[in-house]
């Protein structure tokens, strides 16, 4: 089913907006590029049965696109638009700004697909741009692609990803701190999580001391392969602390856990993955 959901140049959000799609698989809902812009506790929410933890719960296959979203100066929402319960969600197209907590919240997503996604000017230190994280553990979130995503200027975090098996940022993605505005903060943090990262842009990145660019922590035994472009205006490393189980990455062999990232591309050439000591 297609549905082309309004054609106003924009609408007004002022307090949360669900749609709850259980039930109804395969759903297109084109948003046409209109704004939609949130006012006090308005927010886009898009989810399964919460209650229902079968497959049949899930909002399934459902494919969101061409949705703009700003938030206006007196939002208060946590997060600006929720996707929760999902399998084989696609989101397309899609922009958030200006959100003063999370800009986009991934919960107990399966296989979902993100193509053409803009988190800007989101997030601050008590609330990333974007999270990736698992709920229930019963329908954990795993297999959450990225392909040409840009989170930038965030005010803390820029992604968060928790409790999720493979989360991964590939074609021309791109991780921009606000350098400009000496944000303080991880481009990306990781925990109990595996992440690929290929061919994936790091711009404008002031890291934490002690911490990285790219956090990796847990205390179970994921498996990530870092590969990545610096651009020079990055300051900061990678860096694993796992707690009970130390994590298995694959980094380039320029690269170790702790070490000064140098602008340029760096590739994730080994052939092996390789513990690394904590």
């Amino acid at each position: 089913m297609n549905v082309q959901l309004s054609a106003a140049e924009s609408t007004i959000i002022d307090r949360p907006h669900i749609f709850e799609l259980a039930g109804t698989p395969g759903q297109v809902l084109d948003f046409g590029n209109v704004e939609h812009v949130l006012h006090g506790d308005g927010q886009l929410i898009f989810r399964g049965n919460p209650q229902d933890f079968e497959l049949s719960g899930r909002l399934q296959r459902c494919h969101i696109r061409n949705l703009p979203i700003r938030c206006a100066n007196d939002s208060t929402c946590d997060a600006a638009l929720i996707c929760e319960n999902s399998l084989r969600l696609v989101l397309e197209n899609v922009e958030v700004k200006r959100a003063g907590l999370v800009g986009l919240d991934l919960v107990d997503a399966w296989d979902a697909t993100l193509h053409n996604v803009v988190i800007m000017h989101c997030g601050k230190k008590s609330g990333p741009a974007m999270r990736c994280r698992t709920k229930f553990m019963a329908r954990r979130s795993n297999r959450v692609t990225c392909s040409n995503l840009t989170v930038e200027r965030s005010g803390g975090v820029g992604i968060l990803v928790e409790d999720t098996e493979l989360f991964s940022i590939v074609a021309g993605s791109k991780l921009h701190g606000d350098g400009r505005a000496q944000v303080v903060s991880n481009l990306l943090r990781s925990h109990n999580s595996s992440l690929l990262l290929h061919g994936t842009w790091l711009a404008r990145g002031l890291a934490p001391d002690g911490e990285g660019l790219i956090q990796i922590t847990g205390d179970r035994e994921t498996t990530s392969k870092i590969d990545v472009a610096v651009q020079r205006n990055c300051q900061g490393k990678i860096v694993v602390n796992a707690n009970t189980h130390p994590d298995t990455v694959v980094f380039a062999s320029a690269i170790q856990t702790g070490q000064q990232l140098q602008p340029g591309y760096i590739p994730a050439t080994s052939p092996n993955p390789r513990r690394t000591e904590t």
